[in-house]
């Protein structure tokens, strides 16, 4: 969470702190990062073994191919909902120059729903989640890792949001009858 906290800390409100952040599931890069590990790194290893003399060519190789391992991991973690006390943050990082968020606040959210589909899904526990907007439009996650839960946390975060704002709506209520009373 304090990698989290400073990643995301631009994308935060005053007041308002991460409760928890959501990913892709791990098992969905795989395909991609088994083949930065091939071609990207096992490849010019055994080059090396074999061709010796252009040693700085094979150490380029692997350098790119470690960037690359590194580029990829950075594109899944910030590529994420980040679940905060006021709201849902939708991050979409595609790049670092193209990346986006959406702000869904709890005000407007009109339902969560989750889905886990296909053999792989199941077995390794990874599926979509959706949360409906009041305007009718859905903020979709894919393949995120266990959807049951992270339902749960926005639920549960958008429960607690809307118990303190009825507290404080109490509050102040109770304080404006409290002024009324005593101006009279």
């Amino acid at each position: 969470m304090i990698i989290a906290n400073i990643v995301f800390r631009t994308l935060l409100s005053k007041g308002e702190k991460i409760t928890y952040v959501a990913h892709a599931h791990p098992f969905t890069i795989y395909p991609q990062l088994f083949k930065i590990m091939i071609f990207g790194l096992l490849v010019p290893a055994l080059f090396y073994y074999l061709i010796p003399p252009f040693l700085y060519l094979w150490i380029a190789w692997v350098a790119i191919g470690v960037l690359l391992f590194t580029y990829r991991l950075i594109l899944w973690y910030l590529d994420a909902w980040i679940i905060t006390n006021f709201s849902v943050i939708d991050h979409q990082w595609h790049s670092f120059f193209n990346k986006g968020s959406t702000r869904i606040e709890y005000d407007f959210v009109e339902g969560v729903t989750n889905e886990i589909r296909g053999f792989w899904g199941t077995i390794i526990g990874y599926g979509d989640i959706k949360i409906e907007h009041m305007s009718g439009s859905i903020i979709t996650l894919k393949n995120i890792a266990s959807p049951r839960k992270v339902e749960s946390k926005v639920v549960n975060q958008h429960q607690t949001y809307h118990d303190n704002q009825k507290f404080q709506d109490h509050k102040q209520l109770k304080d404006l009858i409290t002024k009324m009373i005593r101006s009279k």
